[in-house]
């Protein structure tokens, strides 16, 4: 896990669209042609509770990942690691993995099924700063030349729950790997040729303990 150094500031499309690895569309036009599937799934074994349903700043923490996805995007939420009827989902739809629990690659093969546009954009449920980050992959998106795009930390580490994947890549990976069950998603990368996107630690940071969930809560009272 990499160090919780604070919240990404807040962007507007135009700062979202800067980036050096090849011309960007606007995000408007993507719309039509991404989906988001945030992995929500996982035992929260080192949190040592229901991370995802934690409260920060009076709501489950999950929300902060469901707020931050811009209107219009149609959005999956793969997993059973939080209570649905707790929390507003945004008009996300809901999907469990199969088996319960069986890691984040059986939870985005099972969205599969959902996914009614040419990419997917994959992020982690416990990931509070992930979406802006997702946003810049996401601008380099060609729906007529889908290629998969992954975020890369800034010691080079790919990070596949910031993603971009051709909604192929996943009916692929069915055929190839099954359920998925108990596989990382890094699998998927052995099935693609992406293109790198480096990002900073923050927008790749998760919340893996109760100390991560603590630094969170002192920035968002500080915010």
């Amino acid at each position: 896990m990499t160090e919780w150094p604070g919240p990404y500031p807040a962007a507007g499309i135009r700062s979202i669209m800067h980036s050096e690895t090849g011309p960007s569309r606007p995000l408007e036009d993507h719309r039509q042609t991404l989906t988001f599937v945030v992995l929500a799934g996982g035992r929260s074994s080192r949190f040592g509770a229901n991370k995802l349903m934690t409260d920060v700043a009076g709501k489950p923490l999950l929300t902060l990942v469901l707020a931050a996805i811009p209107q219009g995007f149609p959005t999956v939420i793969a997993g059973s690691s939080f209570e649905a009827q707790a929390m507003d989902l945004k008009g996300a739809i809901v999907v469990a993995e199969s088996p319960s629990h069986g890691g984040p690659l059986a939870g985005l093969l099972a969205a599969a099924d959902h996914i009614r546009t040419p990419g997917v954009v994959v992020v982690g449920g416990d990931m509070p700063n992930v979406v802006p980050g997702a946003l810049q992959l996401a601008s380099r998106f060609d729906p007529e030349a889908p290629g998969a795009l992954v975020a890369t930390d800034p010691r080079g580490k790919p990070q596949p729950l910031c993603a971009v994947f051709p909604a192929h890549v996943l009916r692929r990976a069915g055929v190839v790997l099954g359920s998925g069950r108990d596989l990382p998603l890094r699998a998927l990368l052995d099935l693609v040729r992406p293109k790198w996107v480096p990002l900073p630690d923050h927008m790749l940071s998760d919340i893996d303990r109760p100390k991560d969930l603590d630094r969170l809560r002192a920035t968002v009272a500080e915010g």
